[in-house]
């Protein structure tokens, strides 16, 4: 098997977003559920380009966009006027196409566990990238994904080490299953059966 360096895979996925391809996770999210109407979430939209693509794969009833539009420091800074510019580029790519199965919520990954429902099929996680908030966010929307849902995300490569270690302590301690599907991870909502 060749070696890929975890930042190459960072770099195929952005590649891949940015030709408006489907990722990975979507793509298993679309023969996992066989074109059933989903009702789906993504945490972290900036520019929206996962959330069309998300639109275009999927069978979605709704999608719930969460993204505060703030500046932020994850490992680089995003200031106010880049946040403006990515909120024009959401306002175009996604709500403007979809406006009956779309809705963005401007509030933070926590105020949104408080108001999203229960239910959902698909939930994407791509919001900051520090092991807190990942812990914080698989916490707050694991109990939101359905059984046969799927609970998904970002970045599981280089140097994302506290993303990683979020996620691989939540698989642990939930008892279930992590797919790595080059640097995105996903975990569908069932528990590993004992002797698997």
């Amino acid at each position: 098997m060749k070696y890929v360096h975890p930042g190459v895979l960072c770099r195929k996925i952005l590649k891949q977003v940015h030709n408006n391809q489907p990722r990975q996770t979507t793509e298993y999210a679309k023969r996992h559920f066989k074109g059933k109407p989903l009702i789906a979430t993504e945490i972290g939209v900036a520019a929206g380009e996962n959330s069309e693509s998300i639109m275009k794969t999927l069978n979605v009833k709704m999608l719930f966009l969460v993204d505060p539009y703030t500046p932020y420091t994850d490992l680089r800074s995003v200031e106010e006027q880049e946040q403006a510019k990515m909120l024009a580029s959401v306002k175009r790519r996604v709500l403007d196409q979809f406006p009956r199965r779309t809705r963005l919520l401007r509030m933070t990954s926590d105020q949104a566990a408080e108001y999203l429902p229960c239910e959902q099929d698909f939930i994407y996680i791509d919001g900051l990238h520090d092991y807190d908030h990942v812990a914080q966010d698989m916490a707050n929307f694991f109990p939101k994904v359905r059984r046969d849902g799927i609970l998904a995300g970002h970045d599981y490569c280089f140097p994302y080490d506290g993303l990683q270690k979020a996620v691989s302590e939540f698989c642990a301690t939930h008892n279930v299953r992590l797919h790595i599907l080059g640097g995105e991870w996903l975990i569908v909502k069932e528990p590993i059966q004992a002797g698997r």
